[in-house]
């Protein structure tokens, strides 16, 4: 599983799943600050932009949770500044975007079986 990811500081980010069995995953953000992802996935090429979900809270069930905007089969181009954010785990790729915010893919194992996961 393969997620988007933006971090501002260490407590503020957003997340959303945006494919599932992917390779070759790749990122660049823009000036505009919305992230460029293409990925491969059932033998196909996959691209997408990403944008907002900054500035996330807390897990709460008082208020809504930002989330990204998604744009699936808009690809795009921008940069990828060296990462020296907070560190992160299961980290595929990440950026420092332009405007200093950073972006990371992230490849996560949802279920297990070893642990009642089908």
């Amino acid at each position: 599983m393969l997620l988007v990811a933006a971090v501002v500081a260490p407590a503020a980010f957003g997340s959303a799943i945006i494919g599932r069995s992917v390779s070759r995953p790749s990122l660049t953000i823009d000036q505009q600050g919305r992230a460029h992802v293409t990925y491969y996935s059932g033998g196909r090429k996959r691209v997408l932009t990403a944008w907002d979900a900054i500035n996330a809270l807390a897990p709460s069930t008082a208020r809504a949770q930002v989330k990204f905007k998604i744009r699936f089969g808009q690809g795009g181009s921008g940069t990828c500044l060296p990462y020296d954010g907070p560190a992160l785990a299961w980290v595929v790729a990440a950026c420092k975007a332009p405007d200093g915010s950073f972006w990371a893919l992230q490849s996560w194992v949802r279920l297990e079986q070893n642990f009642g996961g089908t």
